[in-house]
């Protein structure tokens, strides 16, 4: 029998402070038309390692945008094929003259600069990671990056896509890009009620836009937002050991982000002999009332948005007073792949179903 009850660990805000500070002073604008620069265009405009006063140089040079060692010599047959999204520019610093090298630079998603601090999308949006990951995204490719192919058409499939639904603080946490960023750092582990309670009041947001890339992802260093959870005993208070040392990691960062809004609040059980966690639905949230109304998830009734019903063990009572027992899937929540094994992220659906890409 649990001994206590553990929610997820969601997204802090501050991860998401450095993405914000990028408008330079311009405001927020959508990105659109071509913004493919080519070599010739770039070259001796923008020098990316001169950008030291943006703290997110640091986090593009870690990025896989940033590819500076993996890349061929430039060749005429490259540049035709592989500069409309790896953009030549000049690299300096331990080489004693420049060479033209293709990178994903600041121009690839800003655009060309107008001068120093005037960038024509300040703030872009999904249009600009949709002009090079999309169905051209080359087949050489995936082996290395398995998720980057056709992520604009799956996208645009999405009800992702489809958003806002809503400019209400409490509709936009989970339905706009600006509300999620606003607001699930001081939201963690919330259920409906503790929503309600903080949100119901805030002032409604102008003219928010649709989930979307920058939503989940850092537009500098690519990875997700957040962070994983790791924990020193399970739900009954069972100290947590392994080789591996005293803590042990419970949910996946991949796995926080997802259900930062498909919820679920699980219970934790340390299984010393395969050295993993098991989990089950937590009795507490799904066990004492019919589940529409307690302080579980928002959209109850809705199986596409919420995942009690259907993924992880254990039992609730539905809204005629009926306990449904759920037999769950084999999902390990601490893995990084745990939603991505059975769904494209992108398309927010299932990888067998129509209307998938890539």
């Amino acid at each position: 029998m649990f001994a206590k009850r553990r929610t997820l660990a969601l997204l802090p805000i501050v991860l998401i402070a450095g993405f914000l500070a990028v408008n330079c002073g311009a405001s927020l604008k959508e990105s659109g038309g071509d913004q493919t620069q080519g070599l010739d265009d770039v070259v001796n405009i923008l020098n990316v390692f001169n950008c030291s006063c943006h703290t997110q140089q640091g986090e593009w040079l870690d990025s896989g945008h940033a590819n500076l060692d993996n890349f061929p010599a430039p060749t005429p047959t490259y540049d035709v094929q592989c500069y409309p999204c790896h953009t030549g520019i000049n690299r300096v610093g331990e080489l004693v003259e420049p060479e033209p090298v293709y990178l994903v630079d600041c121009t690839s998603c800003h655009g060309g600069p107008i001068d120093q601090h005037a960038w024509p999308f300040p703030q872009p949006g999904f249009k600009a990671c949709g002009q090079c990951h999309n169905a051209d995204f080359p087949l050489d490719h995936l082996p290395f990056h398995p998720l980057a192919g056709s992520i604009d058409e799956n996208y645009r499939l999405s009800e992702h896509f489809g958003s806002p639904k809503g400019s209400s603080a409490l509709c936009s946490r989970c339905h706009t890009d600006e509300g999620y960023r606003r607001y699930i750092g001081v939201t963690e582990g919330f259920g409906r009620q503790d929503l309600l309670d903080l949100l119901d009041d805030e002032p409604d947001l102008v003219a928010p836009t649709q989930i979307q890339c920058r939503t989940c992802h850092s537009s500098h260093n690519l990875e997700l937002f957040g962070r994983a959870t790791v924990v020193s005993e399970d739900s009954a208070g069972a100290p947590v050991s392994s080789p591996a040392g005293a803590t042990e990691q419970l949910f996946s960062t991949s796995f926080n982000l997802c259900t930062s809004c498909h919820q679920v609040f699980l219970t934790y059980t340390w299984d010393t002999d395969a050295e993993l966690f098991t989990y089950a639905l937590d009795p507490a949230v799904y066990g004492s009332a019919p589940v529409l109304y307690t302080n579980a998830e928002f959209h109850a009734d809705r199986t596409t948005r919420v995942i009690y019903d259907s993924h992880f063990p254990g039992s609730y009572i539905d809204t005629l007073g009926t306990t449904v027992d759920v037999a769950g899937y084999n999902i390990n929540a601490a893995d990084e792949k745990a939603c991505v094994q059975c769904h494209d992220p992108h398309g927010g659906n299932k990888f067998q179903q129509s209307g998938a890409g890539g």
